[in-house]
């Protein structure tokens, strides 16, 4: 009888043993860095989407009206903005790797932000000195968002995450991603400059 006993309970380990074995070990910065992507960044990017078009559709107007512009700003596209990046502020990552990328993103969008701003303060003031300055500013967030993409690619990599459309940042300046477009800053820094004179 203590044989058989013996013989399950070393069965029983081996078993266990071989269960284990089969298992995945858990990979928490895959798990974080899928949820940000996944889940918590799309429910936000359509805020910033929705701010992004209205900004960008002003550029579509034959005759673009500055005014219009700083009211649409003023009243719609920075408040827009502004949700967005609370939003983003409040995503919580559960590893510092995925806060890594998750703040690297951030100074990308704060630095668009910070653009919006300028660009309506420049329009207040009707003063291309503040509109160049946004245009320092757009670059600044394009060069941000570049080493966010390139961070982004390599953790992706080292936990086999496959990215696709769904986890691309979007850039307020350009909607193809062609960087010989003019973007709508380029068009704002002519209109302006052209009212200015």
């Amino acid at each position: 009888m203590k044989k058989k006993l013996l013989l399950f309970a070393a069965l029983g380990i081996m078993s266990l043993g071989i269960t284990a074995c089969g298992k995945e070990e858990a990979d928490p910065i895959k798990e974080d860095l899928e949820q940000y992507l996944s889940i918590d960044l799309p429910a936000i990017q359509g805020e910033q989407q929705a701010a992004i078009d209205a900004y960008n559709n002003y550029f579509t107007q034959e005759n673009p009206d500055s005014q219009e512009l700083l009211t649409a700003l003023n009243t719609d596209i920075i408040p827009k903005y502004e949700q967005f990046l609370s939003k983003l502020s409040s995503i919580s990552a559960e590893t510092e790797e995925v806060n890594a990328i998750k703040e690297q993103y951030y100074k990308s969008c704060s630095l668009q932000y910070d653009a919006l701003v300028q660009v309506a303060k420049s329009l207040e003031d009707c003063d291309s000195d503040l509109l160049e300055a946004s245009n320092d500013l757009i670059k600044q967030s394009k060069s941000e968002l570049a080493a966010y993409e390139s961070q982004l690619n390599i953790l992706a990599s080292e936990h086999q995450i496959i990215l696709n459309n769904g986890t691309e940042a979007v850039d307020m300046n350009s909607k193809s991603g062609d960087a010989n477009e003019t973007t709508a800053a380029d068009t704002q820094a002519e209109a302006t400059t052209q009212a200015a004179e």
